[in-house]
C-alpha cells in the first residue's frame, strides 16, 4: 500500500499488519477459506473480521476495498442479518462447542451454496471453547472447503485447538493496542478526556475493555474513593488506615476491580520511584499524590504490598475470607 492512502478498515483501530495482510489479500484476490484470529477479548478480532467480510460481500466495491456502509449486503451484515455469514457460538450455560452442534451448522450447513454472494461465511466465537470432538468433526471441512466456503475461527489463544486445526488456518494474532492509541480512540468516540484516561488506563491494550470501565458509573466511584484514601496514606498513620476497612467491605463484590486499582497505584508508585518520569504513570489524574506517597514509603514496602496483592488474588480466588484478606493488606500498606 502506497503511503498516504488512507488505512483499510478505518472502523478498526491498530493492528496495521494484519491490516495490510487482509487488504493485500482482498486486492489480490489470495484469499483463504479459513482464519485464525486470536487475541485477548476487546483488542478487535471480531471488528476486523466483520470489516473484512463486508469489504468482501459489499454489492458496491465488489470485493475490492472497503465496504460501503450503504448497499444490502453491508446493512445486513452489520445488522446481523445476512444470510450468507453465519455465527457458531457457545450455546447459553453450557461451557463448550459440542460435535453435534459443528455437524449441523457448519459441516452440513456449508453443502447448501450461498443465498445471495460468492461466498459463505461462518464465524466461530470462541474457538477456543471448540471441544476435542467437535475440532475433528471440522477438520475436513476445513481441510476441502467447498470454493465458496470461508471459516473464522476466533479465539482467545490458538493452544487450545488442535494442531491439525491451527495447520490448516491463516493465523492472526492480535497484540494489546497501546495505551495512547485507545486514549486517542475513546477521545475520537466523544469522551471526556477525563473518562478516556480512565478508560484507556485500565484497558489492559483492549479497547473494548476500555469502552466498558469509561461508561462504568461503578467502577469510576470504586476509582474516586479508592484513590481518594491512597492519596491520603502519606499523612495518616497505620490506626487511621485501619480504620477505612469499611470502603474495602463495602466494595466486596467488585473485589477483582479493587485489586486491579491498587496493583495499578502501587504500580505507578514504584515507576515513580525509579524514574521520575511523570509521562511514563498510568493514574494519570493522581501524578501529584503519586509523587507524594513515592516520596513517603520507602521502594522496598511497596514492592511487599504488590506481592501482597498477588497474594491476596489468589487466596479469594480459593474462597478465602474477604475481611480478613483486607485487614492484612492493609497492614502491609500502614507506614512501618
Amino acid at each position: 500500500m502506497n503511503q498516504g492512502t488512507a488505512a483499510p478498515f478505518p472502523q478498526v483501530t491498530g493492528h496495521e499488519e494484519i491490516r495490510r495482510h487482509l487488504m493485500g489479500a482482498l486486492t489480490s484476490g489470495k484469499l483463504s477459506h479459513a482464519y485464525l484470529l486470536e487475541g485477548m477479548e476487546g483488542v478487535g478480532r471480531r471488528t476486523m473480521t466483520m470489516a473484512f467480510i463486508q469489504a468482501l460481500l459489499c454489492a458496491e466495491n465488489g470485493g475490492r476495498k472497503e465496504g460501503c456502509g450503504r448497499c444490502v449486503s453491508c446493512r445486513t451484515i452489520m445488522d446481523g442479518n445476512h444470510p450468507d455469514v453465519r455465527r457458531i457460538c457457545v450455546p447459553k450455560g453450557e461451557g463448550t462447542i459440542r460435535v453435534r452442534q459443528i455437524r449441523e451448522e457448519l459441516v452440513q450447513d456449508i453443502m447448501i451454496r450461498p443465498y445471495q454472494s460468492p461466498w459463505k461465511i461462518y464465524i466461530i466465537e470462541e474457538a477456543e471453547k471448540l471441544g476435542i470432538e467437535a475440532q475433528n468433526a471440522m477438520l475436513k471441512t476445513i481441510e476441502e472447503p467447498p470454493s465458496y466456503g470461508m471459516i473464522f475461527l476466533i479465539a482467545s489463544g490458538a493452544d487450545a485447538l488442535l494442531p491439525t486445526i491451527r495447520s490448516r488456518c491463516v493465523k492472526l494474532s492480535f497484540q494489546p493496542l497501546p495505551r495512547d492509541g485507545i486514549y486517542a480512540e475513546l477521545l475520537r468516540r466523544g469522551l471526556p478526556e477525563k473518562q478516556a484516561a480512565v478508560g484507556a488506563d485500565f484497558s489492559q491494550g483492549s479497547l473494548g475493555r476500555a469502552l466498558a470501565l469509561s461508561g462504568d458509573e461503578d467502577f469510576a466511584a470504586l476509582r474516586e474513593e479508592l484513590y481518594g484514601l491512597l492519596s491520603e496514606l502519606p499523612e495518616k498513620s497505620l490506626g487511621w488506615l485501619l480504620e477505612q476497612e469499611p470502603l474495602l467491605e463495602k466494595y466486596k463484590k467488585e473485589a477483582d476491580s479493587l485489586l486491579e486499582l491498587l496493583v495499578v497505584w502501587y504500580r505507578d508508585v514504584l515507576v515513580w520511584q525509579q524514574t521520575g518520569d511523570p509521562e511514563r504513570l498510568l493514574t494519570t489524574d493522581y501524578r501529584q499524590a503519586i509523587a507524594r506517597m513515592g516520596e513517603a514509603f520507602p521502594g522496598e514496602q511497596i514492592v511487599r504490598v504488590l506481592h501482597k496483592i498477588e497474594e491476596i488474588r489468589e487466596k479469594l480466588e480459593q474462597n478465602a475470607n474477604y475481611s480478613l484478606a483486607m485487614d492484612c493488606l492493609l497492614l502491609a500498606m500502614g507506614k512501618n
